[in-house]
């Protein structure tokens, strides 16, 4: 797998302003534009890329990338300090879209075995191309799509190997091996989802294309490792395409096991995503920006450590990839990003996907047995061995699990009450198909269907097109129940009416904005029901307990609708200025509140007032702009988590019950 450097480079402004143009480029003609030997490298060889095609330039999405860099630039820096200092600049390729389309690639282990997770690591190597731009980030240009993956894991192990071993091990329930007590309550929970006997089991059920995927990916690792004996894994030295199923899962437990109202001290650890649970994702149709084309944010908030950090990555194949994204380390594919047709982010929400149930073991002959109606049904018991790293050694634990025809039990109220989960199509979604799907879509009624699949558990989604459509969509897996329970907490296992009723809402029946007549659409961690001004979904129309944010209405949100109500006429370089607005909403409208009540304070309570004054006088003479050097933003912190509580997003989750205590 070469990676060899371009010589020359062009001025980006001219990129962009080709990107905008709306016009057709072939490749010939591109490089001549920009005056650059993009087929050159810094030998003087072509690069081997195969033939060029005429390709569309898609205005705003062609250049999100660039937006997506800068709003992720920061993040992935922490990378480059183990990257190659003579970079390639290929971001231009990028800008442009351009999708190269090689010679089919013959003669390949994957094509001619009859296993799919059977590749020829070789083969694949030695058709892959890697180039990475000022930022480090890879654009992997390849004539397949598994030999592109091979060359995104590949990369993802170049990069970042400690991490992405952490992910894996992770998924695979073997945390505690490595990370000791403080990995055990995961690998606890893991086992007892089964996860790593159900996904060697239920990977083998998945479609062949997707587990070639998956074989692709683990193997451009392994490729790694081969070739990079400075680097020694802590625990995995053969990674399988089975991992990433194992790892999708134990994401989903990660990110969703909190919802389950069970309470925080379950067996899982939800701290270092949870400090980032606060993205942004913003649409404005083509009426509202100047070259009348739709414009999108993509700001998802990621944290810096543990596996909810992104990496980003450009896959282009010469079956029809021409994808740039981000994912989680250990994904074959990237979840969120654009291609030439159409763009989309992802921001956290809180769909009802989960459910807990208290069952009530009180047959004394019979242990297992627990009630359910008149009757009693039988549990299921097994055991399962966690290695678990006592100071220098590896210790052998056994632990007995339990499981209804719910799910798992994953707590012990008392002797007779224990607590069993599940979760909606835990063993049956499998993303990566999904994915694949996505990556490909060239217009709205593809990426609807892609998203009907219902393999991603959670997330709020925002979507714009070249065709000028916007969409926000509550994407979410969620079984239908019965009415009149309060799924908020552990339902009476008891009652067999609190089973679900068979099935999931379907993609039509979650809430979604399309096109609205506001002519924008935002979602950051709140309500469905106030994505836009004019167009949003009834919240009556849809069950109570389907969205457990469906009173969320944070400060991102109402200041996002106050930015995107008033825009007209946005060019890109205002659209990318908006992503940094750092007004504060609070202080916008609160603080004339204040002032009012001050004049009152005077009035009946002249002492009180006179040692409040220069407080609120300094925060008088602002403009509630965010600074990193004036006291204002510091004074308006400290009154904001004296009202509200400390810390993010805690304090505005406590904000939230008590702006719903209020009626609000």
């Amino acid at each position: 797998m070469s990676s060899e450097p371009i010589a020359e480079w062009c001025e980006p402004a001219a990129v962009w302003r080709a990107c905008r143009g709306g016009v057709e480029y072939t490749w010939e003609a591109l490089r001549q534009q920009a005056s650059v030997a993009f087929a050159v490298n810094r030998r003087g060889r072509p690069l081997s890329i195969g033939r060029a095609v005429r390709c569309h330039i898609l205005a705003p999405f062609a250049t999100v990338h660039w937006l997506l860099v800068r709003m992720f630039g920061r993040c992935f820096r922490m990378f480059k300090s183990s990257l190659p200092r003579r970079c390639v600049l290929f971001l231009a390729i990028v800008s442009v879209g351009v999708v190269a389309a090689p010679a089919r690639w013959h003669a390949s282990a994957a094509e001619s075995s009859s296993s799919p997770t059977v590749v020829d690591a070789n083969a694949l190597a030695r058709s892959v191309t890697v180039y990475r731009d000022e930022w480090g980030v890879p654009h992997i240009v390849g004539p397949t799509d598994e030999s592109v993956v091979f060359g995104f894991g590949y990369c993802q192990a170049e990069d970042y190997f400690w991490q992405l071993e952490d992910s894996f091990i992770l998924g695979i329930g073997r945390y505690a091996e490595v990370h000791g007590s403080r990995g055990l309550k995961k690998d606890l929970l893991n086992r007892a989802f089964e996860v790593p006997r159900r996904s060697q089991e239920d990977f083998k059920k998945q479609p062949a294309e997707a587990q070639r995927i998956c074989a692709a990916f683990v193997a451009g690792i392994n490729h790694y490792l081969a070739h990079h004996p400075e680097v020694q894994p802590r625990m995995i030295r053969h990674f399988e395409p089975w991992h990433v199923m194992a790892l999708g899962r134990s994401i989903i437990l990660e990110m969703g096991f909190s919802h389950t109202g069970v309470g925080p001290e379950l067996p899982v650890a939800f701290d270092r995503l949870e400090a980032a649970v606060g993205s942004n994702a913003w649409a404005i149709a083509p009426e509202k920006t100047k070259n009348g084309h739709p414009l999108l944010l993509i700001n998802p908030h990621q944290p810096y450590y543990g596996f909810g950090q992104f990496y980003e990555g450009h896959l282009i194949s010469g079956e029809g990839w021409n994808f740039s994204g981000a994912t989680f380390f250990g994904s074959p594919v990237p979840t969120l990003g654009h291609n030439e047709y159409a763009g989309w982010s992802f921001t956290v929400n809180q769909p009802n996907t989960s459910d807990a149930w208290i069952e009530v073991f009180d047959d004394p002959e019979h242990p297992l047995n627990y009630r359910y109606g008149d009757g009693y049904r039988t549990a299921i018991e097994w055991q399962d061995t966690i290695r678990v790293k006592r100071g220098k050694k590896l210790k052998e634990e056994t632990y007995t699990f339990r499981k209804t025809h719910r799910g798992p039990i994953v707590k012990k109220l008392d002797d007779k009450r224990q607590i069993s989960v599940r979760i909606g199509k835990f063993y049956e979604a499998f993303l990566v198909p999904q994915n694949m799907k996505m990556v490909r879509v060239k217009n709205l009624d593809e990426f609807r269907q892609a998203m009907a699949m219902l393999k991603l558990h959670i997330f709020n989604t925002a979507y714009a097109d070249r065709e000028g459509n916007i969409m926000y969509y509550y994407n979410g897996v969620v079984p239908r129940r019965n009415l009149g329970y309060d799924y908020e907490k552990p339902l009476d296992g008891t009652d067999p009416k609190t089973d679900w009723i068979g099935g999931y809402h379907t993609f039509d029946e979650l809430p979604q904005v399309l096109n609205p007549p506001s002519g924008f659409i935002q979602t950051c961690n709140a309500s469905p029901f106030t994505t836009t001004d004019d167009g949003n979904p009834f919240l009556g129309d849809f069950p109570e307990y389907m969205c457990r944010d469906r009173h969320i209405d944070n400060g991102r949100a109402k200041i996002s609708r106050m930015i995107l109500r008033d825009l007209e006429q946005a060019t890109f370089d205002q659209w990318q200025q908006l992503a940094f607005d750092t007004r504060i909403y609070w202080a916008m409208t609160e603080l004339p509140v204040y002032a009012r009540k001050f004049e009152r304070l005077k009035k009946t309570n002249p002492k009180l007032a006179k040692k409040v004054e220069p407080y609120l006088e300094h925060l008088l003479n602002w403009d509630c702009i965010c600074r990193p050097d004036d006291t204002q933003t510091q004074l308006c912190q400290a009154w904001h988590e004296e009202l509200y509580g400390f810390g993010y997003p805690r304090g505005a989750r406590r904000s939230a019950c008590r702006w719903r205590s209020r009626g609000g």
